[in-house]
């Protein structure tokens, strides 16, 4: 199918790929047998299984495929359908994954013992997240101590540790899991030409994103295009080709829109990177993607014309869902924050922590929340938090950076704890346990 009908299937009729993943068992003598496969599904108390058949292998598959199944699942009112199959272990090139989150040596060193491993398929319903976190829970209710998880769009390994418990969770993972950025440059001429672009969207009735023949302030442009993707999951219309959103906002909008490719790659010389020159339509690796550009009073323009403005850190806009999403894994968590505090605080050094919240304030002028990062000074016996204001506030006038401030835990809608050698967040607190 020409990418011109795949752009039209997308925006008007829903069209999307399907999401794979294979788990790994961590126990090498694990057994993937049909009546267990099918009572761990059926005893699960978070979903519900309407249908559970063995289908037959084609011949083509059965030297690798061992067991294929059909299933139906009801998950929060909705019927997903999935294929899951068993197959024998096969050596993978593993550089050509990237990881999700950290791998411990005992997982990767699990994962090159398995002998067999469960793989599914589905369709996402229109709740992405919803369905990617049913796939996760699906497989972990067959493979209860997974070793690792690949995930195939995004070409990505997740940590089986995470697998574990985000699936035990109610609250989903963070829209990042559904898509991975790729950052690519070269340095022809002494003068760095970056192409961001992600791999993921595709199963999420989306194009693919993409920043073209960005030269300065890469990081920045790196993290708009993850507010862009994050967008695209969790606001409740999508954005068309051409249409005009925000993305946050500096004293005024900070604006774009995007267009297919294939019109955009003449604009630039062929041989750079993402251009004419390593592109078919007919190769599914470059497939529908739109390029992003930016939108000031009505005009596109190349979005290098925000490289000041994002250098400044401009506010970003977070849909309604995902910051009562992250509000809801930060408040579930903030027990492990909390203990590490008060565990931690009075170390110094090269080994000090640095324990930072984020907190929706109410705004001067209305019902909204300013969402503001405080560096967190005390946490008393009833979790009110008294900390240090890091940023200056756009909508309250009172508040100042560096104001000392005490704030109720019921308006935390996020947390990091910025460590010597890595960071921790509610995400991957549990690395920490």
């Amino acid at each position: 199918m020409e990418n011109e009908d795949l752009y039209s299937l997308i925006e008007n009729e829903g069209v999307r790929l399907m999401s794979e993943m294979a788990i790994y068992p961590s126990d090498e003598n694990f057994v993937f047998e049909e009546n267990a496969i099918k009572s761990a599904l059926a005893n699960r108390k978070d979903f519900k299984l309407l249908k559970f058949e063995k289908s037959e292998i084609d011949e083509e598959d059965q030297e690798f495929m061992l067991q294929k199944y059909q299933i139906e699942i009801e998950y929060q009112e909705f019927d997903y359908y999935f294929d899951l199959m068993v197959f024998v272990n096969y050596d993978r090139d593993l550089d050509e994954f990237q990881l999700g989150n950290r791998i411990s040596e005992e997982e990767r060193e699990s994962y090159l013992k398995q002998k067999y491993f469960l793989e599914s398929s589905q369709y996402f319903s229109d709740d992405y997240l919803a369905s990617y976190h049913l796939q996760l829970k699906v497989m972990q209710a067959i493979v209860e101590k997974p070793s690792v998880v690949f995930d195939y769009m995004p070409m990505r390994i997740l940590s089986g540790k995470w697998v574990e418990i985000t699936s035990k969770s109610s609250i989903p993972p963070s829209p990042s899991y559904l898509y991975v950025v790729h950052s690519v440059y070269d340095d022809e001429g002494g003068e760095k030409n970056y192409w961001l672009h992600t791999h993921g969207l595709h199963r999420c009735n989306s194009v693919e994103l993409e920043f073209l023949n960005i030269k300065d302030g890469a990081q920045q442009f790196f993290d708009v295009l993850n507010i862009v993707a994050t967008s695209f999951l969790t606001s409740s219309s999508k954005k068309n080709e051409n249409e005009f959103f925000d993305v946050g906002y500096d004293g005024l909008g900070l604006s774009f829109c995007w267009q297919r490719w294939e019109n955009v790659v003449s604009q630039f010389p062929s041989n750079i990177l993402g251009g004419l020159d390593e592109r078919n339509p007919a190769d599914l690796s470059y497939g529908p993607s739109g390029v992003l550009f930016a939108v000031q009073d009505g005009v596109v323009l190349s979005p290098e014309i925000y490289t000041k403005t994002l250098a400044d850190n401009p506010m970003y806009f977070v849909s309604d869902a995902e910051t009562e999403r992250m509000a809801a894994l930060a408040y579930d968590r903030f027990h492990s924050f909390k203990k590490i505090f008060k565990e931690k605080n009075t170390i110094v050094s090269d080994d000090a922590r640095s324990f930072l919240v984020k907190l929706g304030v109410q705004v001067d002028n209305g019902d909204e929340n300013e969402h503001l990062w405080f560096q967190v000074l005390e946490i008393d016996e009833d979790d009110n938090i008294t900390g240090k204001l890091l940023n200056q506030p756009y909508w309250i006038e009172s508040l100042n950076q560096n104001d000392v401030k005490t704030y109720p835990l019921n308006i935390l809608t996020d947390w990091i704890i910025y460590g010597s050698e890595a960071n921790y967040t509610p995400d991957t607190i549990y690395e920490l346990f």
